[in-house]
């Protein structure tokens, strides 16, 4: 044999132990992000417990089984929700014709009681994933969930569109983003005679989950929109006169185009903050609704003492074990001193805006709720007791007097069978006017209600009763 053909298979048999090599290495880096990507899901899904994990690694492809269980058996013996993902890995560096450290096809089943009615309308694969994994371990994956029709009660029904989208991130890391979008479902009730409509949904979202300061909440920012939603339901039927038959009552509808939504979590040290905006236009029983705009908001919440929680409320849920479960005794001075620590930090929540425009008309409503100023001392009082010195709330309301006839009227007309006379609402408002409970502003009735240090106030006027007195 001459020297050229023996430097050839020098080449080949160096090419191949390289390729020998570089595929085990990818198996083994494999198995251990798999196991470090599930052990996260488990400390992040409450309620998760593993109920079956098995790893079958070769060496050129590797097989994984992962079943979690949901919450506990229930007392008349039917079996928990479980959660079984089936996993076909094919290791790099050409895994599946690509260049990647691994090419993951997942199978997502279904057990449990109601596990198996939802695996019979996917036909035993509700949703199925290809991951593929980077060699710096970051990975794609594409989700694919086909359309079906699940029966939820006597003969109410939902039928699902599928879902379709990407989901990208980092093995090993908390950051992620995903995109996913579906046709929609229809759930029809006839006993009921209502009927829900949602039609070209989509959301995207990127950010970071399961972050340890977040308390279990994603930081982060995210998208949706929903073409329409569509709802109508039936309504008892009306009294006619004595001895005649009710007179049947025409169904309530709603029907909303062009709804987006948006939100916004930030980690300010250890202070979580959210934002989200909620918009779109509509029809609600046959009064058009021009616009309506949503924001809201949450203020101050301690992330460390929120995932402390939450993770208490996690590792209660997981074990089935009622012997084993903490002393309510024990477990209800453990959550007050929680709470307090939440709360010495003024946490708000709060309606920052709802305006809704109709008619040549706009009506607004807002509200914030939170608790400000508690001491050392408070925190050794019941937690009422210092939620009621320390509780601040404050909402407004501006309507126009034509919506308050309106909505009197037709309510009228549904209860009695006849209208309210705009006449008899304007006495009803004038009254309100006169305890205090409303101001008259033109065409609009206006309201502000407060209450701080334990005092009701409505308009400005302090309510009978004054505050509770403070510990010294």
């Amino acid at each position: 044999m001459n020297k050229g053909a023996l430097a050839g298979i020098g080449v080949v048999v160096v090419l191949v132990a390289g390729y020998a090599g570089a595929t085990l290495w990818t198996g083994q880096v494999t198995e251990r992000r798999h196991a470090e990507q599930l052990a996260r899901v488990q400390g992040e899904v409450p309620g998760a417990r593993p109920a079956e994990r098995s790893y079958e690694r070769g060496f050129f492809t590797s097989r994984s089984t992962t079943a979690f269980q949901i919450g506990c058996p229930a007392p008349g013996g039917a079996a928990p929700f479980r959660v079984t993902v089936t996993d076909a890995i094919r290791h790099g560096p050409f895994a599946g014709g690509t260049v990647a450290a691994a090419v993951i096809d997942s199978q997502v089943s279904l057990g449990g009681s109601e596990g198996e009615r939802l695996n019979a309308m996917f036909t035993g694969a509700p949703m199925t994933v290809r991951t593929v994994v980077g060699f710096g371990g970051r990975f794609t994956s594409t989700v694919q969930s086909g359309a079906a029709t699940l029966p939820i009660g006597e003969g109410a029904e939902l039928a699902w569109q599928g879902l379709s989208g990407t989901v990208e991130g980092q093995t090993g890391a908390s950051a992620y983003s995903y995109a996913l979008k579906s046709p929609g479902l229809t759930i029809t009730e006839p006993k009921l005679g209502s009927k829900v409509v949602l039609s070209g949904l989509a959301m995207k979202a990127e950010g970071v989950g399961g972050v340890k300061a977040a308390g279990l909440l994603g930081v982060g920012k995210s998208e949706g929109s929903l073409d329409s939603m569509q709802m109508s339901m039936a309504l008892p039927a009306m009294p006619g006169a004595p001895g005649a038959a009710a007179a049947p009552s025409a169904p309530l509808t709603a029907s909303f185009t062009g709804l987006k939504f948006t939100s916004d979590t930030r980690l300010d040290g250890e202070l979580l903050a959210f934002a989200s905006n909620f918009s779109g236009a509509g029809v609600v029983g046959g009064a058009k609704i021009d616009r309506f705009d949503m924001q809201a908001s949450m203020k101050r919440l301690h992330a460390p003492t929120y995932q402390r929680v939450m993770e208490r409320v996690a590792g209660m849920s997981k074990d089935c074990n009622v012997a084993a479960k903490e002393d309510p005794a024990r477990l209800l001075e453990t959550m007050q001193a929680d709470f307090m620590a939440l709360l010495k930090h003024n946490p708000e929540i709060a309606l920052d805006k709802l305006t809704i425009d109709h008619a040549g008309q706009r009506g607004e409503l807002s509200y914030s709720a939170g608790v400000q100023g508690l001491s050392a001392v408070d925190a050794q009082q019941p937690l009422m007791v210092s939620l009621m010195q320390g509780a601040r709330l404050t909402a407004t309301m501006r309507v126009p007097v034509a919506w308050v006839r309106r909505v009197a009227a037709e309510s009228a007309s549904r209860l009695q069978g006849t209208a309210t006379a705009p006449e008899l609402v304007d006495v009803m408002i004038d009254d309100a006017v006169a305890k205090g409970f409303v101001v008259r502003d033109g065409e609009h009735v206006t309201s502000r209600v407060e209450f701080a240090a334990g005092e009701l106030k409505v308009n400005g006027k302090a309510l009978p009763g004054g505050p509770p007195p403070r510990r010294p």
